[in-house]
């Protein structure tokens, strides 16, 4: 996975528990074991940039494609989790960099 994907997932997930947990700020990173400036600006980074850690998640619509089990993947994308994001055919840029984060 990429690492500023990785950095992003990471600060977005200990932002959602955060929120969770009901302590501020400092008391999280201090329970966590965290840097208090690093996550403070993490935050403000996202909000600068029209964006939030917390994000709601996003379905798509998945669709099985019985062509897809008669050849190998052209490209694979690895994920988190040990899942992995297998494409027929070459996805474009601008969505690989959104995926990414680098939209």
């Amino acid at each position: 996975m990429d690492q500023a994907l990785e950095k992003s997932l990471f600060w977005r997930g200990h932002d959602q528990a955060q929120r969770r947990s009901g302590l501020t700020i400092l008391e999280y990173c201090k329970r966590e074991g965290l840097n208090h400036h690093n996550f403070s600006k993490r935050r403000q980074r996202h909000r600068d940039r029209g964006a939030s850690l917390v994000t709601r998640p996003t379905f798509v619509k998945v669709v099985e494609s019985k062509l897809a089990e008669s050849r190998a993947p052209l490209c694979r994308i690895p994920l988190s989790q040990g899942l992995s994001l297998e494409c027929m055919e070459w996805p474009e840029v601008q969505w690989l960099q959104k995926l990414g984060g680098r939209s």
